[in-house]
């Protein structure tokens, strides 16, 4: 028999709440450093070597950009009053999927990846899908033991926006991927995929991750966002 619902419960669930917060955002905020901190290091060397082009200031325009989602991330997190009721910020998707794969260039490149994000197209999307993309690209670059490639498609289907994630290494083996504290890796929190499933269905969307479907080995994610989510698409 189930017990009745008792204010205490309440209350500890109102108690937990914030404790959650803080934990999922020391987690992007974790991810956003360390992404920071390597096109920071990148930059550094550069111009350390005397090198004065444009790569330089991309990797310190990456940083830059990383910074503000930051920003972004606490100020929608904090449990005070906004300064408006608006809806979210939006980008176009090309730009932030951009922002979000500066912030895992490095470990791209040092694994000998590569990554297809050609296709895209310049839908409006919320800015708060930034950490969902960092977290499908980091999680692709980690599930591909030898050099191998990440896709990124985009498409309409119906009245939804497809997003999908494609790389070539070992597919998914858990039975619920999204529940927190759900992982494989050793030194893994299980806490990314649990966010990026909240992120998406608080934009009224729907996540899911498993095998790819055409055929090639290794893993799929796929985010399908209402129209109306979007903004004015391209």
């Amino acid at each position: 028999m189930k017990k009745p619902h008792t204010p205490s419960a309440s209350r500890d669930d109102d108690q937990r709440a914030p404790v959650e917060r803080a934990r999922l955002l020391v987690h992007e905020f974790a991810n956003l450093v360390d992404g920071s901190i390597r096109s920071m290091e990148v930059a550094r060397r550069r111009i350390g070597e005397g090198v004065r082009d444009t790569e330089a200031l991309r990797h310190l325009g990456s940083v830059e950009r990383a910074l503000r989602h930051m920003s972004s991330l606490v100020q929608d997190a904090s449990p005070l009053p906004k300064r408006n009721a608006e809806s979210p910020a939006s980008a176009e998707l090309d730009a932030l999927l951009d922002d979000a794969i500066a912030m895992v260039r490095s470990a791209v490149e040092a694994e000998g990846h590569t990554i297809d994000s050609a296709d895209v197209g310049a839908w409006d999307v919320p800015t708060t899908l930034f950490p969902v993309f960092v977290n499908a690209l980091r999680n692709a670059v980690e599930a591909m033991e030898t050099p191998g490639t990440i896709s990124v498609r985009a498409a309409i289907e119906g009245d939804s926006l497809s997003l999908e994630f494609l790389d070539t290494g070992s597919p998914t083996e858990l039975a619920d991927p999204f529940c927190d504290g759900e992982t494989t890796k050793s030194n893994g929190s299980g806490v990314g995929l649990a966010l990026c499933r909240d992120i998406v269905q608080g934009l009224g969307g729907t996540i899911e991750l498993g095998a790819r479907i055409d055929g090639v080995r290794g893993s799929r994610l796929r985010i399908a966002l209402p129209i109306g989510s979007q903004g004015n698409g391209a």
